[in-house]
């Protein structure tokens, strides 16, 4: 078969594919960072969105803070009341 050809055309064809072999692992490999890198970024804010989205506002807090001592507040009063009842039986 290396008769067929002319002396330095195998290895100008090896050398050749190697150069394409070469040229298409940086390829992928730019596009393989570049997707990764779209990926890290998109990943990142869908988990600071919601984050940010959990907070409440400040009108929100302000009525849990009230919801919250009012429980505390009525909670308070019924234990009294039935301490004032175990007390006078």
């Amino acid at each position: 078969m290396d008769h067929l050809t002319e002396p330095g055309i195998r290895d100008h064809l090896l050398q050749s594919l190697e150069q394409c072999k070469q040229m298409k692992f940086t390829y992928y490999t730019y596009v393989m960072n570049i997707g990764l890198f779209i990926l890290f970024v998109l990943g990142v804010s869908i988990i600071l969105y919601f984050k940010n989205k959990k907070k409440l506002t400040t009108s929100q807090k302000n009525k849990k803070n009230e919801d919250d001592r009012l429980y505390i507040v009525n909670r308070i009063r019924s234990l009294q009341l039935d301490k004032l009842s175990n007390y006078k039986n």
